[in-house]
């Protein structure tokens, strides 16, 4: 385990580390494509031990891996991509993600991303988990295509809800996207950015499964900790 952890340590650090222009998390000169050393270590600081990859708070999923914890630079990276609609951030994260999934030996037959609701997705000019998705799939070598749609219903944004809000929220937000394919026997690997409180992982895995999935893996960048 050691071993694969070093390997992941190395080839993140050979995909940040070309010869490059500035950092786009703190914006000093550098070397470095898109991390300086000092935040390119930050980012390696944020890497989850092997015993906290795993997460049970998506009760509709199968398993439930993240690579990262939600702070420092891992989250400015988020909200780069996120809210500053910087595909680079986004591709870097995309692809920690899919070479620590790839250390852990995860995978799946296809590759799928929470949507977000359009009308945000127009705001922004990016959907970043489709984003982190396709940099997955490219990396991982697998498919890669839409199965979830979001509910004309839903339009409001999780991150300001509360925890309750956010449970009841997710449980009409989902539906099978436009030319969604049967799913019998896939293994779907559902890739979002911040697992919180697993309320939107779980009713989109829920629909995936209502959908034919054989089995449903989780996959985040980043989790933020338990509260309680």
């Amino acid at each position: 385990m050691k071993q694969r952890l070093r390997v992941w340590g190395e080839r993140v650090k050979d995909f940040l580390w070309p010869m490059g222009r500035s950092c786009m998390v703190c914006g000093c000169a550098t070397r470095v494509q898109s991390l300086c050393p000092d935040c390119l270590q930050a980012l390696k600081d944020c890497q989850l031990s092997p015993e906290e990859v795993l997460d049970r708070r998506v009760s509709e999923a199968d398993q439930v891996f993240s690579a990262l914890v939600y702070g420092g630079v891992a989250k400015k990276l988020v909200w780069r991509t996120k809210f500053d609609a910087l595909e680079e951030a986004g591709i870097v994260l995309g692809y920690h993600l899919a070479v620590a999934l790839q250390a852990y030996g995860i995978t799946g037959t296809l590759v799928t991303w929470v949507p977000m609701p359009s009308k945000r997705q127009r705001e922004r000019g990016i959907d970043h988990a489709q984003l982190l998705a396709r940099e997955v799939a490219q990396s991982l070598g697998v498919p890669c295509r839409a199965l979830l749609a979001r509910t004309a219903r839903d339009q409001a944004e999780q991150h300001t809800l509360s925890r309750e809000e956010r449970h009841e929220n997710a449980k009409r937000a989902f539906c099978p996207a436009p030319d969604a394919p049967t799913l019998q026997g896939e293994h779907i690997l559902l890739i979002d950015d911040v697992l919180t409180t697993g309320s939107t992982a779980s009713a989109c895995a829920a629909q995936l499964r209502a959908m034919g999935a054989a089995a449903i893996t989780v996959a985040t960048v980043c989790k933020t900790q338990m509260e309680g």
